[in-house]
């Protein structure tokens, strides 16, 4: 992987005035029962069901080995947040990828222990070929021990024209803290292809460093895929840096 993320990712973050404040900033176990969070409500490829609070966004810039993104988001009030990026894929061996994308979260309910939320969103991508793509998830987040499970069933098609190469899956992300500015982050996400290349499931886990409430970076350290062959690297595979404002 080339530093160029990891520098871009971790100056992005350190370059925030709020990176001199101090304070414990992971969440604490039983922190659901409030279900807008300061924190990135993405981890990993997970949206949890929770939702920033009214007017408080987040930039976020940074990815995974081969691809990254410049990304937005913003808690638009009752139960709403905001989201939209531009991204790009510069994968080994294969054509360079971009598009930019748009998405609405909606909490649909929140209890003392759980919250559920629906999720639409829309691609466009403009390389290696012009297409328009859709999708939706239905995120399910609960307490789990000390941190938070999210499962996210999702469909999406990645061109509509073609809706036979869809896949459908189910994100089953964790979120627990380490320490006060430390989390742990986990993903599993069982994939069925619509379209005839069959089940794969892709495994990935990282930990995000926040030094303060609203700065953050996230760093993958695994990620594989099972299908049936196992696939991927352990290491540093991914960075993305958050302020919010």
């Amino acid at each position: 992987m080339s530093i160029r993320p990891l520098a871009i990712a971790l100056a992005f973050v350190l370059a925030s005035p709020v990176a001199a404040q101090a304070k414990q900033v992971t969440m604490p176990p039983g922190s659901s029962s409030n279900w807008v969070q300061q924190q990135p409500t993405r981890f990993l490829d997970a949206d949890a069901a929770q939702v920033l609070p009214d007017d408080l966004a987040y930039v976020s810039a940074g990815g995974a080995l081969g691809a990254g993104g410049l990304n937005y988001s913003r808690g638009m009030g009752n139960g709403g947040e905001l989201g939209f990026g531009v991204n790009a894929g510069f994968p080994f061996g294969g054509a360079f990828t971009g598009g930019i994308s748009g998405a609405w979260k909606q909490q649909l309910s929140r209890t003392a222990s759980l919250a559920i939320a629906v999720r639409p969103s829309v691609l466009l991508a403009f390389a290696p070929a012009t297409s328009l793509g859709v999708g939706v998830g239905l995120p399910f987040t609960f307490d789990a021990g000390n941190g938070h499970l999210t499962v996210e069933p999702r469909v999406q098609f990645a061109n509509i024209s073609t809706p036979n190469a869809g896949n459908g899956d189910v994100a089953l992300g964790y979120q627990t803290p380490l320490t006060d500015r430390w989390s742990l982050l986990a993903e599993v996400d069982p994939t069925f292809s619509f379209g005839g290349a069959g089940f794969s499931l892709p495994l990935s886990a990282g930990a995000r460093f926040s030094p303060t409430a609203t700065s953050h970076v996230d760093f993958q350290v695994l990620n594989m895929t099972a299908t049936p062959a196992v696939t991927g690297s352990v290491g540093l595979v991914g960075v993305t840096g958050h302020v919010g404002f």
